[in-house]
């Protein structure tokens, strides 16, 4: 039902990204990524847009350009670390084209005819945006570094626990996992 309300609402939104219902993460991860693809993530760019005043709006941890969601979750400079490192551990091409939120599900979308592997990737990626989120908002309202060694362990353990719950893929190793090995850690 609330699917239905939200494709009525946004038109033609789920036509458009299908995929963003079509994976192993939680409800409010999936509700965050449709925000997040809808520019609706309360970053200073929308907050400004909404009324809320700051002395600027720069991204507060690169002070170059404006904290908008497609900054934050694709071309921030420790965001394009961080797909990089995760497309190494899923072993698919850079992440070069990754300039929005878009196109980061487009590809992921895109990148398999196996429903399941795409499944995964989806899961994978969802798991880095809302471990971005999370992170920025550590950082912001805790004071805590963030270190890419750590945002990419998050991930991992995430999208291995959401798969472990949320599917009925059986995963044999931790490490098959920590390596993706698909052939492998898949029964």
């Amino acid at each position: 039902m609330v699917r239905l309300d939200l494709e009525q609402s946004k038109g033609n939104m789920y036509q458009l990204h299908p995929f963003v219902w079509d994976c192993w993460a939680p409800s409010k991860v999936k509700i965050f990524v449709w925000r997040a693809i809808d520019g609706r993530i309360p970053t200073k760019s929308a907050l400004a847009y909404r009324g809320i005043t700051f002395s600027d709006l720069l991204c507060p941890f690169c002070s170059i350009e404006d904290e908008d969601v497609d900054h934050l979750l694709a071309s921030y400079p420790f965001s394009v670390a961080i797909w990089e490192e995760v497309c190494r551990w899923v072993k698919i091409p850079s992440s070069s084209n990754f300039v929005d939120v878009k196109s980061i599900l487009f590809f992921g979308n895109g990148w398999s005819s196996n429903k399941v592997k795409k499944k995964l990737l989806i899961t994978v990626f969802f798991a880095t945006m809302w471990s971005l989120w999370c992170n920025r908002n550590k950082k912001i309202f805790e004071g805590k570094a963030i270190l890419i060694h750590k945002v990419l362990d998050d991930i991992k353990e995430l999208a291995f626990l959401w798969l472990s719950i949320r599917s009925k893929i059986s995963i044999r190793e931790w490490s098959l996992w920590f390596g993706f090995n698909l052939d492998g850690m898949m029964y």
